[in-house]
């Protein structure tokens, strides 16, 4: 079982930095190696996740390298009369600027003991060890057997084994094991191996990114791990993760043979279906055929199974499921059908009580249109599809659109915090029990996304409706209903004098829309009038129409934006506590975003607490900066308003920074090498915050950033004066400056 526990590679590689970062800076003087440092030396050091062995290589040619458990760091060396040594070490993984270091050596049997020449720092002991049998492209810390995390599709897992000469070998929990190479070069790696249906070699690029966390078995023991996420070039699916121990020993050059798969069962169970295709289309002796075939031929994916064992045994097998529609078109001449659904038509009975605590029962839904959307965070197709659900439920839920969804998850806390993020205000199934979910399960559900759609009546009428979702919805919405339950009895006539009384709406939220329709145009007609007193009626008009309505999320969006238009900050801060303190689960979104702003607010005038090591190996600290304006620029290379400030942002650091002005990145990215290569193109020099979390930076996120580009100005006393730096930049700085 993993825990959350995983950490950012910088901190990792403050272990290979804790010692040399602290010893003096000279000029190296030039000597003969000693042949008594050439060789491998170990010691250890503590961080975060426990202790750590670095490995210092001294070669003969005067290079050498410091490796850990996730990178390593090269150096060159050269020895001078005194035992003096001099080292100019590069940063880690090639980054940074090379630094130079002078130490005084000493080596004792198998001792070395490193001193720092001249100025106080800590001594370091290293005992004789083995060099690391690995180059450049076969990297030590990755030649090692992994183990993977279930895999998305079908909950398989599988060992990889990296050989330290370029040996790969795969090996899955069911079936042969695969012989390939492996190479790496810089953060891609490649693999090469036959493919497992064909048997024609091919060749897969991956993108590699590797943390640390821990592990807890059975027993509950806990393992400190290493992970490696490797993610397919070209592809937005979720990475696979492979797992090893922090203490593991490297792979062996030549991997030990695997032992051979057990031989399948002598008898195998006869099948007269093949789940997923309509046989009865076929003549009896087109039948009986295919399904002698799919009864005998294998399926390769390592399930050891008949084409048709494999069919009944798992569905989602797109392997079995190629094969068999290839079986039936050999036999027919004719691509297989698919069987009708057999509960098309029925009552759907789903009940549970949902993630925020709402209770659900669709049997007394009737009325709405219900979309029942089985999915998962680690699912890409299903993440891809969110867009497209979030509009149609933005357009059509005011006329009665709903939807239930069942959540394939097994991390409840990740399913929340991923609903919260994405701003998905429906109810949410949850059991943690990944495939094996009872509801998903109950309705034979075999792969998602799948997208059901309920009609007025309660029924199932639709098995697929990611295909033009609404337009569906949006004629299931418009179709009448007629129910046996109207009274018979005629209405009374009415009384002489009496006027009718208004009727309520059976639905309060059905005229929502003509409401907000009427607040809006009230306001653009003000507006061209005198903004000002537009502004203030938006304010009055989408705050009511919020009170009237507390379960619906677009009132309370719109009272939350017409805040801006708040003249004072008392009134504004109103505004905002009163959505943060909305209570219903529905406005969850809302009210996050309400508590940012607040966050926001509440640190104007005040002292910015933001302390890191920055990408290229800084350490960067507000506190330490007074005496400086700064400017925190809250940004992401993949956000294009973020880059089109950038010239503006460049020249005001380029007139002002000799004056004393200073930029401190915040970066929302989720991939660190792309982030570097963008710095480095654009000839960004200022310090970059990143920790791969995008929109839960821990930083952004604790200062309720929501929106970027987000510009906020520091002065010279430390304290935040300006959340809006991108108007007039560079006079504000000068200004600043001034000061």
């Amino acid at each position: 079982m993993k825990s959350a526990l995983c950490f950012p590679l910088r901190v990792a590689l403050t272990l290979l930095v804790m010692f040399y970062l602290s010893l003096n800076v000279v000029g190296a003087s030039g000597g003969p190696s000693k042949a008594s440092l050439v060789g491998a030396w170990k010691t250890k050091q503590k961080g975060p996740q426990g202790e750590y062995e670095i490995t210092w290589t001294f070669g003969k040619g005067g290079k050498g390298s410091m490796m850990a458990v996730f990178y390593n760091m090269n150096f060159t060396w050269e020895t001078s009369a005194g035992n003096k040594l001099v080292m100019e070490i590069e940063g880690p993984a090639g980054r940074g600027p090379k630094q130079k270091r002078a130490l005084i050596y000493n080596v004792s049997g198998g001792t070395l003991t490193l001193t720092p020449d001249g100025e106080e720092g800590e001594k370091l002991v290293l005992k004789r060890g083995n060099a690391a049998k690995a180059s450049a492209k076969h990297p030590a810390h990755i030649a090692h057997a992994w183990k993977s995390e279930p895999f998305m599709s079908k909950g398989l897992k599988q060992s990889i084994t990296f050989g330290r000469t370029g040996e790969l070998t795969i090996t899955p929990d069911k079936g042969k094991a695969i012989k390939g190479k492996w190479e790496v070069e810089g953060n891609k790696m490649t693999l090469v191996y036959p493919d497992p249906l064909s048997g024609k070699k091919q060749t897969l690029k991956y993108g590699i990114t590797l943390g640390g966390g821990e592990e807890q078995d059975d027993t509950g023991s806990i393992q400190k791990t290493v992970d490696m996420y490797l993610k397919r070039e070209g592809e937005t699916k979720t990475s696979i993760v492979y797992v090893r121990p922090v203490d593991s020993k490297g792979a062996s050059a030549k991997p030990a043979p695997t032992p051979k798969p057990a031989k399948p069962a002598k008898v195998d169970k006869v099948h007269k279906t093949l789940p997923g295709i309509d046989l009865t289309k076929y003549t009896a002796k087109q039948q009986a055929t295919i399904l002698a075939r799919a009864n005998k031929e294998r399926c390769p994916c390592g399930c050891k199974l008949t084409v048709a064992g494999c069919r009944h045994d798992d569905r989602t097998c797109g392997t079995g499921k190629k094969l068999a529609a290839k079986i039936v078109e050999e036999v027919t001449g004719q691509a297989p059908v698919e069987p009708k659904a057999k509960d098309i038509g029925k009552p759907v009975d789903i009940q549970f009580t949902a993630t925020d605590g709402t209770k659900v029962d669709l049997t007394k839904m009737k009325g709405k249109v219900v979309l029942i959307d089985f999915w998962a965070t680690w699912c890409g197709p299903c993440i891809r599809e969110i867009p497209n659900i979030k509009k149609t439920y933005a357009k059509l839920h005011p006329k009665g659109f709903e939807i239930v969804g069942i959540s394939l998850d097994s991390n409840k806390e990740k399913l929340v915090n991923f609903i919260k993020e994405k701003e998905m205000p429906w109810v949410q199934y949850f059991d943690g029990q990944g495939w094996k979910n009872k509801i998903s399960s109950k309705y034979g559900i075999r792969s998602i996304p799948a997208m059901w759609l309920i009609d007025k009546k309660g029924n199932l009428v639709d098995k697929n409706a990611r295909s033009g979702l609404e337009d569906k919805v949006e004629k299931l919405l418009a179709a009448k209903v007629s129910t046996n339950t109207e009274s018979k009895t005629p209405a009374p006539k009415p009384v002489a004098g009496n006027k009718p009384k208004d009727k309520v709406p059976a639905n309060a939220a059905d005229d929502l829309p003509t409401k907000i329709k009427a607040l809006l145009d009230r306001y653009k007609e003000m507006r061209a009038k005198d903004p000002d007193k537009a502004g203030s009626q938006a304010i009055k008009d989408s705050g009511k129409l919020a009170r009237e309505n507390p379960d619906e999320v677009r009132p309370w969006s719109l009272y939350l934006s017409a805040a801006r238009f708040a003249k004072d900050p008392k009134e504004k801060k109103a505004i905002f506590q009163e959505v943060a303190a909305a209570k219903s689960p529905k406005l969850a979104s809302v009210v996050a975003k309400a508590k940012g702003e607040l966050t926001k607010l509440d640190a104007l005038g005040k002292p910015v607490d933001i302390e890191f090591v920055s990408t290229d190996g800084r350490k960067v600290n507000l506190a330490k900066m007074k005496g400086k304006v700064v400017l925190i620029d809250f940004w992401a290379t993949w956000c294009g308003p973020c880059v089109r400030e950038l010239p503006n942002v460049k020249k005001a650091y380029a007139k002002l920074h000799p004056r004393g002005f200073e930029i401190v990145g915040i970066s929302l990215d989720s991939d660190e090498g792309r982030l570097e290569k963008f710095v480095k193109d654009k000839e960004m020099p200022w310090p970059q915050y990143f920790d791969g979390l995008k929109w839960q930076n821990k930083i952004s996120t604790k200062f309720g950033v929501r929106s970027i580009p987000a510009m906020w100005l520091i002065d010279k006393k430390g304290n935040l004066v300006d959340m809006n730096a991108r108007s007039g930049l560079e006079e504000k700085v000068e200004k600043l400056l001034a000061q």
